[in-house]
């Protein structure tokens, strides 16, 4: 899980580096266009409307308090289908339903991840 609200962190564009070479799905939770990040993770999450760190991370906060919500949930499938609304819980759903996805499925050793786009 990459969370940057620039898409541009050194740091993070190294992690999501190390990860590829392992070969291990990578999630982004990016504002701002995404950056660099955008194209370099599985699956990015770019929150499309706040341009100031502080809204973009609150936006991020609340997707993880909902992953966790839903990943924690024994009804995954209820849980899902009451958290897609049209503001970013909805965007937040198909974070966690694509983490779960990802998370389930068994890929053999050097193979690479389905790209996925959520924006």
């Amino acid at each position: 899980m990459a969370i940057s609200t620039s898409g541009e962190s050194t740091n993070i564009v190294a992690a999501v580096e190390a990860a590829k070479r392992a070969v291990i799905t990578t999630v982004g939770l990016l504002g701002r266009g995404g950056g660099r990040l955008r194209d370099q993770v599985d699956i990015p999450v770019v929150v499309p409307l706040a341009t100031t760190s502080d809204r973009i991370q609150e936006v991020h906060i609340k997707i993880l308090h909902i992953v966790i919500e839903v990943v924690g949930a024994p009804a995954v499938p209820r849980q899902l289908s009451g958290l897609v609304t049209s503001d970013t819980r909805g965007a937040a759903a198909a974070l966690a339903a694509a983490m779960l996805f990802v998370s389930a499925r068994v890929r053999p050793s050097g193979s690479s991840p389905t790209r996925t786009r959520f924006s």
